[in-house]
């Protein structure tokens, strides 16, 4: 499996075959007994549906072996979603669910937060993230040499058309009617608050964006274009507080997620390295690479391949693994989750993460 289709070290988190319909967007994140703990959407005929689901699976030797994948969350009524898990707050393992009604398709978003006393086995009953902030999407936080900690989100804004029965289902469609927006949730409390700052829009939807920390306060910010066939790019220089207008790169963009984090002085990101301008389409989303940059994302002296660019592997979400010294990749293909270990030698050379 892994020498023909993978160019590094790869093993399978889960594969959903003949149980569900799909597995969809892992998240990724090591537990503080030491265990991987990875989380998944899946449920119902497709996605959106109003029985989808939060699956989860475990690995306890560092991502050899996984469990078998069992439901963390499910709704009597409405779609649950997982899309961030923070563990960067000691003994407070965050992880920020949304719930919605399918046939809204996103639009009326429900934001909330559970908590985990037991290193992931168990999880509170979601409750409503601190400070009011609601109706967002939460994406990979990242916390600043301050402390601070900055979360981007984004949501979607009715425009017109309150009303959306009747209105094309197809998200790409709907920028003039309820667009996608870009910011970020601010805690100066450790977490026990949050507030939201920034208000990015463009010509194009704008969504799953992404933040690292170049130096101290300034965050640079990728966003996902639809239909673009280019990133978006924003930065901050007062650790999120307000953002540059968001602006087109000339970097490739699949209509796909990003994951970037830092390697001490460089950034990795890894994305599907294809410009695409058609709607949202798994066709797409081939040329899965990682590119490092020293320079705040402005160039970059690596871009190296994960898999062959002709396969279908996207939604990546990384974590450091500075005790082995490798950036570890979870990936997926819409049925098949992976997770890939890529040495930090191969990365960034002789430099010290």
């Amino acid at each position: 499996m892994g020498e023909k289709q993978f160019y590094y070290k790869t093993s399978q988190i889960l594969d959903v075959e003949g149980r569900y319909r799909y597995a969809r967007e892992p998240v990724l994140r090591r537990m503080p007994d030491g265990s991987l703990i990875s989380f998944a959407l899946s449920g119902g005929l497709r996605e959106p549906a109003n029985d989808n689901i939060v699956l989860v699976t475990r690995s306890t030797d560092n991502g050899k072996t996984w469990s078998e994948p069992s439901v963390a969350f499910e709704h009597s009524c409405r779609a649950v979603w997982a899309t961030e898990l923070f563990t960067e707050i000691e003994n407070k393992p965050m992880l920020f669910i949304q719930t919605y009604v399918a046939e809204s398709r996103y639009r009326e978003l429900q934001s909330f937060v559970s908590y985990t006393n037991d290193c992931g086995k168990t999880w509170t009953e979601p409750v409503s993230i601190g400070g009011g902030v609601n109706g967002i999407c939460v994406r990979q936080g990242i916390k600043l040499k301050s402390g601070r900690l900055v979360f981007p989100v984004y949501w979607q804004e009715c425009v017109k058309d309150w009303d959306w029965k009747g209105i094309p289902e197809e998200d790409t469609m709907n920028n003039a009617v309820w667009p996608k927006k870009c910011g970020v949730m601010i805690s100066d409390d450790n977490g026990d608050s949050f507030y939201r700052k920034g208000c990015l829009s463009a010509d194009y939807l704008l969504w799953e964006n992404n933040i690292v920390e170049i130096e101290p306060d300034h965050l640079v910010m990728m966003i996902r274009a639809e239909r673009a066939g280019y990133l978006y790019r924003s930065e901050s220089w007062d650790g999120g507080a307000t953002w540059t207008p968001a602006r087109a790169t000339d970097i490739p963009g699949a209509g796909s997620k990003i994951s970037m984090t830092k390697l001490g002085k460089s950034v990795a990101m890894v994305f599907n390295a294809n410009s695409y301008k058609g709607p949202t389409s798994f066709s797409s989303r081939t040329n899965l690479e990682i590119w490092i940059s020293d320079d705040g994302l402005n160039s970059w002296k690596r871009k190296l391949p994960l898999c062959k660019n002709d396969n279908l592997f996207f939604y990546p979400h990384l974590l450091k693994d500075d005790n082995e010294e490798q950036l570890l990749v979870a990936f997926e293909n819409g049925m098949q989750h992976y997770l890939m270990s890529i040495p930090y030698e191969e990365l960034i050379g002789g430099d010290t993460p």
